[in-house]
């Protein structure tokens, strides 16, 4: 898979396939590398692993998102996206930054522009502007002060953040 072999990954996950000796990971390796082949060939640039029937697509400098039976969900029409979690996904149409969901349509814009939003999770959103990071909820009222140098997206309700040279682990409940 690392080498960019797709075609011979999908060969053997077949074939094990027929053999009836398939895992969950040789089913895993086939659908990305089925993905791989059709949208790398396609002229998809930097191809993203789906997330919940969802990957994040870029052609031509623009992002979309496509479903895993490989039809887009949204064509690449935004300057800046980030993954579709659930039914929502941060999109910059050019200008501002917004929550769309999964019809595409506007659910919510930030109450200031900013250079970046990242991954809606557990409420809680990461935006930076200026070099300065802080977390938002669906609302996406950005403060006044963005407290950290950097603020990664949550998982398993944790994130990490950065303030001057430390780092530390917060929880949704600390921001």
């Amino acid at each position: 898979y690392d080498s960019g072999n797709y075609s011979a990954l999908l060969d053997a996950a077949l074939e094990a396939r027929e053999k009836g000796v398939a895992t969950n990971q040789v089913r895993d390796w086939y659908n990305e590398c089925a993905y791989m082949l059709r949208y790398v060939k396609a002229g998809v640039e930097d191809p993203q692993p789906f997330l919940g029937g969802y990957a994040l697509v870029k052609i031509n400098n623009t992002y979309g998102y496509i479903k895993e039976n490989g039809n887009f969900l949204l064509a690449p029409v935004y300057t800046g996206a980030s993954a579709m979690m659930g039914s929502n996904a941060a999109v910059n149409d050019g200008q501002e930054w917004h929550i769309i969901n999964s019809a595409g349509f506007k659910v919510a814009r930030t109450s200031t522009p900013v250079d970046y939003m990242g991954i809606l999770v557990g409420g809680k959103i990461p935006v930076a502007k200026e070099g300065k990071y802080a977390y938002v909820t669906s609302a996406l009222v950005v403060p006044e002060i963005l407290p950290y140098d950097y603020a990664s997206n949550y998982k398993n309700g944790v994130a990490a953040v950065k303030k001057g040279d430390k780092w530390a682990l917060i929880n949704t409940n600390e921001e």
